[in-house]
This record gives C-alpha cells, structure tokens and sequence, in this order.
C-alpha cells in the first residue's frame, strides 16, 4: 500500500493496509488504525516498530536521527517528503500523546525504547509534494 524510507538509517519497508493480517507490529512496520493517510492535509500518518534486536525491529535505528533528517513516504503513486521536527520519550501503557501542530500534515512514528518502559515518539512535518 505504502513505502517508508528513511536514508539515514538505510530503512526502506513496505507498509500494509490497516485491515491486512501482514499489519501487524511483530512482522511488519505497522499502520496504527487511527492514522490518517499521507495525503490528508492536516492529518498525522502514525507508524509503530519494534526496537530490539529481533529481525522484525525494523526502528531499532530511530534514536539515530537527528532534528531535521529526511524520510520519504511512498503512496498513491506520489513522493510525500518528510523533516524530523521533534523526538521526545513517553509512558510505555499503549497509549501515546502525540505532541505536535495541529495546522501541520505530519507522520509520527512510535517505538519502544529498548531495556526501558519508555516509548520513543518522533514527529516529522510533511514538505511539498516531489
């Protein structure tokens, strides 16, 4: 349905769609049900991985980047290009508090962080379509 890449951290991973069983958090990157699409202006396109160091822990690499790093979602036949604009930690208690602006097209991404009872949440605001 969809491509993340992220070239910092040389990620590139297909996403699936909300009701296919291949969305799922411990095979895949995985599209959280509430999440918009990346064409929906204002909207927040919410993306969640393992960390670790099983095969699946496709964001292990996330607390690799830094603020302004580029990814790239790949969609509808369009390039939808991002900027990291903030990371922060949070409470591991299956619910996230995202933290971000509202007047913004954005996609979050969401993994825990490893050996703790944190999740890491980054925000990155949606550039010009490419």
């Amino acid at each position: 349905m969809a491509v993340l890449e992220i070239p910092k951290i040389k990620l590139k991973r297909g996403i699936y769609a909300k009701n296919s069983k291949l969305n799922n958090v411990n095979k895949n990157v995985y599209l959280i049900k509430e999440s918009d699409m990346p064409d929906r202006e204002k909207g927040n396109f919410i993306l969640a991985g393992h960390s670790g160091t099983a095969y699946f822990s496709y964001f292990k690499n996330l607390p690799k980047l830094s603020i302004g790093d580029k990814a790239y979602i790949y969609y509808d036949g369009a390039r939808f290009e991002y900027k990291l604009v903030n990371n922060y930690e949070i409470e591991k208690n299956g619910k996230a508090n995202i933290i971000r602006n509202g007047e913004k097209t954005v996609m979050t991404l969401i993994t825990c962080k490893h050996g703790t009872e944190k999740q890491l949440v980054y925000i990155f605001e949606r550039l010009e379509e490419v």
